[in-house]
């Protein structure tokens, strides 16, 4: 009980599996995907949909991935910080220099690196946030074509209620998800970042309250979408679920029954059926998961990494008195941390929401 072990059923066949999988096109995995998702699949063995690859994943494989993509998220964010820094030490020397003489003076070379260092991140992190609204753009089409198949595979598993019942609710979740990253997400993160420098290089506007109201709308408006969506899909899928159940049920009643000699052997083909097909759509959810979260992944970590390095760079600005920057780079951070709540809720809700029809009928 001490030693790690696992367990098939006796009557698995890898055959038979993979001549019901070969039965669905699952070629747009690659065509949808982006050419480093793919790779990080084929990296961890998840892009066959083979079940004893699945089942014998190593850890190896996944922080081998997972420290691919933590290198390549923090090297651009480490390189702006240091060059945020680099001005920051500079205005405070000049601004140390420049006291004795006038305030007025201090005052406009701190304004003075506010906006250098505004112009910086923006042509820095505006690549961030292009790769944040093509990340959701990438999802949505993948979800847009991964749920059709995928719900063709729950009905095939005997869930003919919950695929059709699901179907348009997971593609209205993905033509939702395009929809906000082209024409809301990138939008209204532009204007906030605006206001917010703008507050920050002119503090007499006045307009942190708005900002602040507007951070918590977008957040509770966002976190309200998905919980909807996802009570919505459970409750739905759970009523779904047990009208399958008593369907195969009676199925398999009216075979035996009407069927004479050979209806139990139909039946048990049936089962048979039904039994690799709930293989398959495990397989094929967990892989698409998978999919998913290597999706999103690279964008969270990048728009993480620079939040911390932002942050130390904060510190330093306040550790100088220099409230220009400081408040600059407020915005900046408030900003990636509302881009970051928005690619974290569609992460989820898309995950949960593959995982709501795996789970339904097992």
């Amino acid at each position: 009980m001490l030693l790690p072990f696992s367990a098939l059923a006796a009557d698995y066949d890898g055959e038979k599996y993979n001549e019901y999988l070969s039965q669905y096109d699952l070629s747009f995995f690659e065509e949808k995907l982006d050419g480093d998702t793919y790779r990080y699949l084929e990296e961890i063995g998840a892009d066959k949909f083979d079940f004893d690859s699945l089942s014998s994943m190593s850890l190896d494989d996944f922080f081998a991935v997972i420290s691919d993509i933590i290198s390549g998220s923090f090297s651009d964010a480490i390189k702006g910080a240091v060059s945020v820094i680099a001005y920051i030490l500079l205005s405070s020397v000049i601004r140390g220099v420049n006291s004795e003489n006038s305030s007025l003076m201090s005052g406009t070379y701190s304004t003075a690196t506010a906006l250098i260092i505004s112009v910086l991140l923006v042509m820095q992190i505006g690549k961030t946030l292009s790769l944040c609204a093509s990340t959701l753009g990438v999802a949505g089409s993948f979800v847009y074509a991964f749920i059709p198949v995928f719900c063709a595979i729950v009905l095939a598993s005997g869930g003919g209620v919950t695929s059709l019942s699901s179907n348009t609710l997971l593609m209205v979740l993905a033509q939702a998800v395009s929809f906000i990253s082209s024409n809301v997400f990138m939008p209204v993160i532009n204007c906030f970042l605006a206001l917010g420098i703008c507050s920050g290089i002119r503090a007499e506007l006045r307009l942190d309250k708005l900002i602040a109201s507007l951070k918590s709308l977008m957040i509770w408006c966002i976190s309200f979408i998905s919980g909807a969506f996802v009570s919505v899909l459970s409750l739905k899928t759970a009523v779904t679920a047990r009208a399958d159940v008593l369907g195969i049920r009676s199925a398999r009643f009216v075979i035996n029954s009407v069927v004479p000699v050979i209806g139990a052997s139909i039946s048990e083909g049936l089962m048979s059926i039904q039994s690799y097909s709930k293989l398959i759509k495990s397989s094929v959810g967990v892989v698409g998961i998978i999919a998913v979260a290597l999706v999103f992944l690279p964008s969270i970590l990048r728009v993480t990494a620079w939040r911390m390095l932002l942050s130390v760079c904060q510190l330093i600005s306040d550790v100088f008195g220099d409230n220009s920057v400081s408040l600059v780079l407020t915005s900046f951070r408030d900003t990636l941390l509302i881009a970051n709540i928005i690619l974290i809720l569609s992460a989820v809700t898309t995950v949960v929401s593959i995982g709501i029809l795996i789970a339904a009928g097992g």
